[in-house]
């Protein structure tokens, strides 16, 4: 009898009308997206067999025989599609799970990489950050050949020496200076890709090597652009010479038994929680909250993004020079920016206060009433409008 868990789940899920999702996937974790309500599942092996799991749900996992079960399916019926898509296309195979993954080799991959060169590098200057402020980083902080900055991950690993493990490098994530907006054969890509994950995933760390009794602060959220924006934001706060800055680097469930032993070195830190303002940010935000006080008694301060994330806000900061966001000061600075864009005549000034009122709204949309303030100025007929 046939065991169904060998079968390759993506390659059965693909078969089913669900699609690949390239820029959330990685050499040994697929990812999946159900086209009808946007729901992504994780393909990971285990052996010989293959298991998935839902980063949205802690009950959606399990093999081929469980997924079948929870989303009321029938595994006949799965088989069949998948086994007429081979018989179809003969080159239906994916490149996944195909080596197994050295531990030591990326490690010594990352350690091969450059010292970053904060000051000039294009990709933090654009995510809008201090040069002063992350020059604590220059020999932590790394880049390749191209000023994509090079961010090592850490997970919990077993060792010989120490029946607890060890949290050690696992891999490495390349925040990309450029987006790649197309895939291998030309065609867009449906949200660019900003990031590479090579080796496994897990929590992208900064300051791991600094003595524990340094650290008086941890901040931890879905990017490690987002907890060096809420540093830099709140810097009186936040030294960078006593902050360990952390990243879920978008996954939680997985890394997870990761966060104890970091976290039980510093016991007398305060931790900060920044995640998206999003669906998937605030359970995030309720799950580590709960993680938190389970494991070490206390509950974490949180930071709620004013508009989608800690690093829009950095940015949204840069420009607006506001102290406090909330709807009435943001779009009291839009409007009052629009009228000195009115009184002035010289077009290098207009030209930077247009460039501000845009970038500030396509991180947080004006409302509808001051895009309509803007839209009724006398103006160059080349100046767009604000869509309502």
């Amino acid at each position: 009898m046939q065991d169904l868990t060998k079968l390759p789940l993506h390659e059965v899920l693909l078969a089913n009308g669900y699609l690949l999702d390239r820029s959330k996937s990685s050499s040994k974790y697929p990812c999946l997206k159900n086209p009808q309500n946007g729901e992504k599942l994780i393909v990971t092996k285990k052996g010989e067999n293959y298991l998935y799991f839902n980063p949205q749900d802690d009950i959606d996992r399990g093999n081929i025989i469980s997924f079948a079960r929870i989303h009321k399916l029938d595994i006949k019926k799965l088989i069949a599609n998948y086994d007429s898509a081979i018989k179809i296309n003969g080159s239906y195979k994916l490149e996944y799970f195909r080596a197994q993954s050295n531990p030591l080799k990326h490690n010594e991959e990352y350690k091969t990489f450059e010292a970053c060169d904060i000051a000039n590098n294009a990709l933090l200057k654009h995510r809008g950050f201090d040069v002063n402020y992350m020059l604590e980083f220059q020999s932590i902080l790394k880049q390749d050949n191209y000023s994509n900055l090079v961010i090592p991950n850490y997970k919990l690993q077993s060792h010989p020496s120490n029946e607890d493990g060890y949290i050690l490098i696992c891999g490495y994530t390349k925040r990309l200076n450029i987006p790649i907006t197309k895939d291998r054969d030309g065609n867009l890509l449906e949200k660019p890709i900003k990031s590479l994950q090579y080796g496994k995933k897990g929590i992208e760390i900064l300051n791991i090597n600094k003595d524990p009794k340094a650290i008086r602060n941890v901040i931890i959220s879905e990017s490690i652009f987002d907890s060096l924006a809420l540093g830099q934001m709140y810097k009186h706060k936040f030294d960078p010479k006593e902050t360990l800055f952390l990243s879920t680097a978008g996954s939680f469930n997985e890394i997870k038994h990761s966060f104890k032993p970091i976290l039980e070195k510093l016991s007398n830190t305060k931790i900060s929680l920044a995640f998206d303002n999003d669906e998937k940010g605030h359970a995030y935000t309720e799950e580590m909250q709960n993680f938190i006080l389970k494991e070490f008694k206390k509950l974490p301060n949180v930071y709620k993004p004013f508009s989608k994330d800690c690093n829009d806000d950095l940015r949204l900061k840069n420009i607006t020079n506001l102290k406090n966001f909330n709807q009435e000061s943001y779009q009291e600075w839009a409007q009052q920016k629009m009228l000195y864009y009115r009184g002035k005549k010289d077009p290098a000034i207009r030209a930077k206060f247009l460039k501000d009122l845009r970038t500030a709204n396509s991180l947080y949309p004006f409302s509808d009433e001051t895009k309509q303030k803007f839209n009724d100025l006398r103006k160059h007929k080349r100046v767009k409008n604000f869509e309502i």
